[in-house]
């Protein structure tokens, strides 16, 4: 098991959503590759794009009944939010297993403590500058805060 695929497992129960089989897309938009869905059915997926140059990251959205929402533009920014996320959560050091299970790559994108150093105004300031660096993660942020 990759450092990517352990750390949505652990992710995963941390948020009590389900890991679901890529191939079980009954019901869903067609080119999302499913990863895990919640009590309320949505779905986090990797978005697929139909003649995507080699190379292109897939963006990890969320397939509601009704439409799709972006949350990162790949799959390490999906990681690196979580982590910023859950360091903001739990400033004293509460919760280390999302850490521990994001391994080397985990560690690359960010350490514990990254946001308090910061001393950025909130979490969504932080996402906007250091993780969310596209306007495709923009758009995402802005859609959210104004929901």
């Amino acid at each position: 098991m990759d450092d990517c695929t352990f750390f949505l497992f652990i992710l995963s129960r941390h948020t009590g959503d389900v890991i679901i089989s890529p191939g079980d897309k009954q019901g869903l938009f067609p080119l999302a590759i499913p990863l895990s869905r919640n009590a309320s059915g949505v779905t986090v997926s990797l978005l697929r794009w139909p003649t995507a140059p080699s190379g292109m990251d897939m963006p990890v959205v969320e397939v509601h009944k009704h439409g799709v929402s972006p949350l990162a533009k790949n799959i390490d920014q999906y990681i690196h939010r979580i982590l910023v996320e859950e360091d903001a959560s739990f400033p004293t050091g509460g919760n280390k297993e999302l850490f521990e299970a994001s391994g080397a790559a985990g560690t690359k994108l960010y350490s514990e403590g990254n946001f308090t150093e910061s001393q950025m105004p909130n979490v969504d300031t932080y996402l906007l500058r250091k993780v969310l660096k596209s306007c495709f993660s923009i758009i995402c942020r802005l859609t959210q805060i104004a929901s």
